[in-house]
C-alpha cells in the first residue's frame, strides 16, 4: 500500500515539539478517489486509533470510504508508531506521521476544531498542553511566564509527500 507523509509547517515563536496531545487526536482531510480522481465533496476526519473492518476483507482500517462516483472501496491507516512532534524554527515543512492508504490520495489538511496540541517552550521548557486552533483559525499565541517572554505557533499548514 502507498504511504504518504504528512509534512507540517508552521513558524514557531519561542516554542518546539508541536505535537497532538493523543494517539485520539482527530485529523481533518480532503480526499480524491484514486480510480476515477473525484475529489470526495466533504472533509474526512478520523484519528490513529479509529478501527473499521474493510468490507470483503480480513483487514481493517482507520477510515473506509466507498466512492460515491465509481464505487471503489478505498481504506486509510495512520501509522501510530510513526509520529514525531514538529521541531522545525526556520518554518520548513517536517514529516509528523505517515498514511498508509488504498485507493485515497490525500489532497489537503487542517486542523481539527476542538483538538488538543501541545508545544513546549524553547528555552523554559515549560509544557503548554492547552494549544488548540478553533474555527479556521492557524495561529496561537500565549505568554511563558519562566522565560518572560511571548510564545506562538503561527500560519499551521500541511501538505503531502510520498514516503519512500
Amino acid at each position: 500500500m502507498p504511504k504518504l507523509h504528512l509534512l507540517l509547517k508552521a513558524e514557531l515563536e519561542n516554542v518546539t515539539n508541536l505535537r497532538p496531545s493523543s494517539l485520539d487526536h482527530q485529523w481533518n482531510f480532503q480526499v480524491k478517489c484514486t480510480s476515477c480522481h473525484e475529489q470526495h465533496d466533504s472533509w474526512i476526519s478520523f484519528n490513529a486509533t479509529d478501527d473499521s473492518e474493510i468490507p470483503n476483507s480480513r483487514g481493517s482500517a482507520n477510515f473506509t470510504l466507498k466512492c460515491k462516483s465509481c464505487k471503489a472501496q478505498t481504506n486509510a491507516s495512520i501509522l501510530s508508531d510513526s509520529f514525531k512532534p514538529y521541531t522545525a524554527e526556520n518554518g520548513a515543512a517536517q514529516p509528523v506521521f505517515t498514511i498508509e492508504t488504498r485507493g485515497l490520495d490525500f489532497v489537503g489538511w487542517r486542523p481539527a476544531n476542538g483538538q488538543v496540541w501541545i508545544v513546549e517552550g524553547l528555552e523554559s521548557g515549560v509544557v503548554f498542553d492547552d494549544v488548540e486552533f478553533e474555527d479556521g483559525e492557524l495561529d496561537w499565541a500565549g505568554y511563558d511566564e519562566k522565560a518572560q517572554c511571548s510564545v506562538g505557533v503561527n500560519g499551521i499548514c500541511g501538505e503531502f509527500a510520498k514516503a519512500k
